[in-house]
């Protein structure tokens, strides 16, 4: 799950990234075509590298790759049993199935419909977040951390700045802190932290979006979540 923190969030980025991910009308304004061309030429550079580029390599049976998060014992049988109902549907749109999701999310998380979207995977929202709040000034981010969204955002010119991590690893929040001033359009987090699966301290993390958040909106990225010991104190 993706949470963005902000008490004055500017609407205007939010509906940006919504409408990147429900493809509702975006303003010309919002992409010059200088950017439209270098995402082109981006996307058509992917498809001609080859599949090792992107780390798709063949292992040997019974391994797996854990910065992947891979599971060697594949989906649980209760999981395939789940996804065989819903394989005759697959040919169709998902219509009022969507609307079910979205409302087991609002009813779990307390939110209203308008602060819920669902995208193709995170790095569909986590890349319309980065452009979205990207416009507004510089993105903040952990030196170290998942990037794949960073990446994509600066290839479609948007300024990412990288805060070293403390010295045990952990993400330096009061270093981050340090780091926002006019200039910066979104602060992102990754918690727990991939691929050093450090989870940030509740209560840091709760006063770190305190003091930070009045002035610039901060994405937490919380794919891993539930993987912790205590996810709803993380």
């Amino acid at each position: 799950m993706v949470q963005i923190s902000n008490d004055q969030m500017g609407a205007e980025s939010f509906q940006s990234a919504f409408a990147l991910l429900t493809t509702r009308t975006v303003s010309a304004s919002s992409f010059s075509r200088r950017r439209a061309l270098q995402g082109l030429l981006a996307g058509a550079v992917g498809l001609a590298l080859p599949a090792t580029g992107w780390g798709q390599v063949e292992i040997s049976p019974g391994q797996i790759r854990l910065m992947f998060n891979e599971n060697p014992y594949g989906p649980s049988p209760k999981a395939l049993a789940e996804v065989a109902k819903i394989l005759p549907m697959t040919a169709y749109y998902p219509g009022a199935i969507e609307d079910d999701l979205v409302g087991v999310f609002m009813a779990r998380h307390r939110l209203d419909r308008e602060q819920v979207f669902l995208a193709s995977g995170s790095n569909e929202g986590l890349q319309a977040a980065m452009m979205a709040f990207g416009k507004r000034g510089r993105v903040i981010s952990p030196a170290l951390t998942y990037s794949d969204h960073l990446h994509y955002a600066e290839r479609l010119g948007v300024e990412v700045i990288r805060v070293p991590l403390r010295d045990d690893m952990a993400i330096d929040l009061e270093a981050m802190a340090r780091a926002v001033d006019d200039s910066v359009g979104l602060v992102y987090l990754c918690n727990p932290n991939n691929p050093t699966g450090m989870a940030i301290d509740g209560d840091e993390l709760r006063s770190f979006c305190k003091g930070v958040s009045p002035k610039v909106p901060i994405l937490i990225d919380e794919a891993y979540n539930e993987l912790t010991n205590r996810p709803y104190y993380t």
